[in-house]
This record gives C-alpha cells, structure tokens and sequence, in this order.
C-alpha cells in the first residue's frame, strides 16, 4: 500500500523473490517494459511498450549518474540500470535482456552515442557545482563537447 503514496517504496527490484516483484510492484517492473500490463485500460500492452520506446528513442541524449559512495541506492549500478539477479550477483545494463533486446530503446541510443555514463565521488544524490558545470551544462546548452561517458 505505501508504494502509492511514497514513490521510492516502489523503487526496489527484490531479486531474492523476483515472481513476488513482478506480482506486487507497481511501478519499476512497468516502466521497465518487464510486463503486459497496461498503464491505462485503453492503452495495450505492446502500444504502451512501443510508445515508451519511442519517447526514449527520441530523446537528445541520456546521462545516467552513479555516486561511487551511495548508501542510499542498492546496488548502486542500478543508477546505471544494472541491478542483482536472483543469486544477487550483478548484472549490468548490457547484460540484461531490457538492452540486447533494446525494450526500452536504450541500445538504440547508445548505438547511436546518446546514452552517457557518469560516476562521482560521493554518496547518494551529494552535488557539487563541478558536477553540474562539467557533466550536466553541456547537455543543457546542446555542446559540441560532451563529457566523455565512463562504461
């Protein structure tokens, strides 16, 4: 009941009961384009899945941020999409089949050079101007010179 009311209750992927995950959660297994079911009952499960794609496909570019100090985040390359499979072991974005598979169309930008990879020192969403001046501007002001991605 908590995940309506408070967003990140909903942000954890239970690997060591991932058919509980799937059955319970609403909100990381959909917009992940890990189930049929649709956000809205007018909305099929492949036109919604397709429409997803297709607003990330179309997306300038797409940094991701990981703070190599976070106590917040479990596992922290979940910033990246990586996440723990049902053995806990680490599975990275290009592992899992949400990238070979491009569901999300997130192999589609990468191909393309639009997905960037980011880490920092620090914990858990902890700024410091230089992260936003170096990492965050110049996609802001559509530079020639984006910071180079770091996976």
């Amino acid at each position: 009941m908590t995940q309506y009311f408070v967003a990140p209750a909903d942000y954890y992927r239970a690997w060591w009961d991932i058919e509980r995950y799937y059955n319970t959660s609403i909100f990381l297994p959909e917009i992940n384009n890990e189930l049929n079911n649709p956000l809205k009952p007018f909305v099929t499960p492949a036109h919604k899945r397709k429409m997803q794609k297709d607003n990330i496909v179309n997306l300038e570019h797409f940094a991701m941020l990981m703070w190599l100090n976070d106590t917040v985040v479990s596992p922290k390359e979940s910033e990246w999409f990586g996440r723990w499979d049902e053995n806990k072991n680490l599975e990275k974005l290009r592992d899992q089949n949400v990238y070979t598979e491009d569901l999300l169309g997130l192999k589609t930008l990468d191909e393309a050079g639009k997905l960037h990879f980011y880490s920092v020192e620090g914990n858990h969403m902890h700024l410091e101007s230089w992260m936003i001046s170096d990492l965050l501007v110049p996609f802001l002001i559509d530079s020639d010179e984006l910071p180079q991605s770091q996976y």
